[in-house]
C-alpha cells in the first residue's frame, strides 16, 4: 500500500491552520471590535429594558402614593366624622342632662311655690276659720246675731279657700286642650282669669286655632300667660290687662301688659318670692325662647315673649 506522505503532511498543515484560526481570530482587532459592539448592543438593550421597567415602576409608585394619600385622607375624614359624631352625641347628652336638670329644678320650684301658696292663703284662712269657730261657740249663747254673722264670714272664707285651691291646681296643671283646639283653651283660660279679678282683661289671637305643635309646648304657653296675668292681678294694682298671641310657622309670640305700678323683673326673679316669674324664665330656656321686659314708670309692665319652633306641615 502506497502512502502519500506529502498528502498527509499537507492535510496536517491544514488541520493546524484551522486550529490556529480561532486563536488568531480572538486576538485580532476585528474580532475584538465585533465582540465589543455585540456586547454593547446587548448591554444597551438591557439598559433600555431596565429604564422601561424603571419608568413603569415609577408610575406604579406614583399611583400607590396617590392611593395611600387618598386612603389616609379618607381615614382622617372618617376619624373627623367619628369625632364630630362623638362631640354631637356628647353635646346632646349634655343638653339632655341640662334639660332634665332644669325640669327637675322646675318641679322642685313648683313644689316650693305650691307649699308657699297653700301656706300663705289656704292654711292661713283655715287657721282663721278654726279660731272663729271657737269664737262662735263662745258667743253663741249670748249673742246669736253676732254668731250668725261670723258663721257667714266663715262660709265666705271657706269659699275663698276652695277658690285658692282651684287656682293652685290650675296653675300646676292648666286647662286641657279642648279637642286639640288651642284657641278655645286659651279663651277659657282668659275667662277664668276674668272671673277672679275686677281688672278688665282684653286679648287678641292671631294664627291657626289648632296648630300642629307639641301639646307640651302649648300647655306651657298657657301656663306662662296665666302666671303673668296672675302676677298682674295680685301685685300690679292696675285696672287693665292686655294679652296678644300670634302663632306662625316659625314661632309663637305673645305679649302681656298691664297698667299697674310695675316692678323690676330681674330682681324679682332673683328673689324667692318671684318663683313664678323665675319658672317662666326657666321654661323659656328649655324651649329656646326669649323674653323682653319693659317698664314704664307708674304705667305698668310689658312682657314680650318669643319661642321659635319647627312647625309641622299638614
Amino acid at each position: 500500500m502506497d502512502i502519500d506522505i506529502d498528502s498527509i503532511d499537507n492535510y496536517l498543515k491544514k488541520i493546524r491552520q484551522k486550529e490556529s484560526e480561532p486563536e488568531s481570530l480572538f486576538e485580532s482587532k476585528n474580532y475584538d471590535t465585533c465582540f465589543r459592539e455585540d456586547e454593547i448592543q446587548k448591554l444597551e438593550s438591557q439598559r433600555q429594558e431596565l429604564l422601561s421597567k424603571k419608568s413603569l415602576l415609577q408610575d406604579e409608585l406614583s399611583e400607590l402614593t396617590f392611593r395611600c394619600e387618598r386612603i389616609k385622607k379618607l381615614c382622617d375624614d372618617c376619624n373627623n366624622d367619628v369625632i364630630a359624631s362623638d362631640i354631637y352625641n356628647n353635646n346632646s347628652k349634655v343638653y339632655s342632662h341640662t334639660v332634665s336638670m332644669n325640669e327637675l329644678s322646675n318641679q322642685e320650684k313648683d313644689r316650693r311655690r305650691i307649699a308657699m301658696d297653700i301656706h300663705d292663703t289656704v292654711v292661713q284662712d283655715l287657721a282663721a276659720i278654726i279660731f272663729k269657730n271657737e269664737f262662735i261657740l263662745h258667743i253663741m249663747q249670748s249673742d246669736i246675731e253676732r254668731a250668725r254673722i261670723e258663721i257667714k264670714n266663715n262660709s265666705d272664707m271657706l269659699n275663698n279657700c276652695i277658690s285658692e285651691l282651684r287656682n293652685i291646681i290650675f296653675n300646676l296643671r292648666p286647662l286641657p286642650l279642648e279637642n286639640s283646639n288651642f284657641k278655645d283653651s286659651f279663651c277659657k283660660m282668659v275667662d277664668l282669669l276674668q272671673k277672679k279679678t275686677n281688672m278688665l282683661i282684653q286679648y287678641e289671637y292671631k294664627g291657626d286655632e289648632c296648630p300642629d305643635i307639641d301639646n307640651v309646648l302649648l300647655i306651657n304657653v298657657i301656663r306662662m300667660i296665666f302666671e303673668l296675668c296672675t302676677n298682674s292681678i295680685k301685685h300690679s294694682r292696675g285696672t287693665n290687662i292686655y294679652i296678644s298671641i300670634e302663632i306662625t310657622k316659625k314661632s309663637i309670640k305673645f305679649f302681656v301688659a298691664d297698667n299697674g305700678c310695675g316692678f323690676d323683673y330681674n330682681n324679682i326673679c332673683k328673689n324667692t318670692k318671684g318663683q313664678g316669674l323665675s319658672m317662666i324664665r326657666d321654661r323659656l330656656y328649655i324651649f329656646n325662647g326669649s323674653v323682653k321686659v319693659t317698664k314704664n314708670n307708674d304705667k305698668g309692665i310689658k312682657f314680650y315673649i318669643d319661642i321659635p319652633l319647627k312647625y309641622k306641615e299638614k
